[in-house]
């Protein structure tokens, strides 16, 4: 099948989407209430023209504008370059940019949501705190060259603005989740939570001091 088909980028999309979500395929399945092999086959290429309804459920799964799966031009995947050219993908940034801003913003509060969620676990839940920081760091990156945000809308700008913001109330969050950790757990956990704290605390001063001279 050729590279180029909808199937082919709209399964770019939802693999970008999944893994941004820290979902597995399996996870997607049982969200979307379509089957494994379905979402296998789509992520990998072999589902020419999917079913708006299918796209439609995974979008909801998502929690992503269905805009965001049916563009034509890869959402960005979680382990993509550091570069903050890699936001875009390459050329044509004019035309993607506001279906990629509006889609950080997304991700930034489905985040923000997850790590708020005292049934999402401290470790999945610091992965996320990790990718958050990531991405607002590029993000910062990108808005401090000329040249990676020539061309962005004021609508553009805000929406990113919003994204970065998240992100950093993502980090927040988490922080008030290990507060109230320590309070809740026994004697002998105490002491390691403590030493968690402390040292996602020490990971978060070199973000702020770039943050603050940027």
């Amino acid at each position: 099948m050729a590279e180029s088909s909808p199937g082919a980028s709209i399964g770019r999309n939802v693999r970008a989407a999944r893994e941004r979500n820290l979902f597995s395929r399996r996870d997607l399945a049982e969200r979307s209430g379509l089957s494994l092999a379905g979402i296998d086959n789509l992520e990998r290429g072999l589902s020419a023209r999917p079913r708006r309804r299918t796209i439609e459920k995974l979008a909801e799964a998502l929690d992503v504008d269905i805009d965001v799966l049916m563009e034509e031009t890869a959402y960005p995947l979680a382990e993509a370059p550091s570069s903050q050219r890699s936001l875009f993908n390459g050329g044509e940034e004019e035309r993607r940019t506001p279906v990629l801003a509006k889609a950080l913003a997304t991700q930034a509060a489905a985040w923000l949501r997850a790590v708020a969620d005292s049934t999402t676990d401290l470790d999945t839940t610091l992965g996320i705190v990790t990718a958050a920081g990531d991405l607002g760091n590029a993000l910062s990156i990108m808005l401090g060259d000329e040249e990676s945000s020539k061309g962005l809308s004021g609508e553009d700008l805000g929406e990113i603005t919003r994204a970065m913001k998240l992100l950093e109330d993502v980090a927040a969050q988490y922080s008030s989740r290990l507060d109230w950790a320590i309070k809740q757990a026994p004697p002998d956990e105490v002491e390691k939570l403590r030493q968690r704290k402390a040292k996602f605390a020490e990971s978060e001063r070199p973000r702020s001091r770039g943050s603050a001279t940027a």
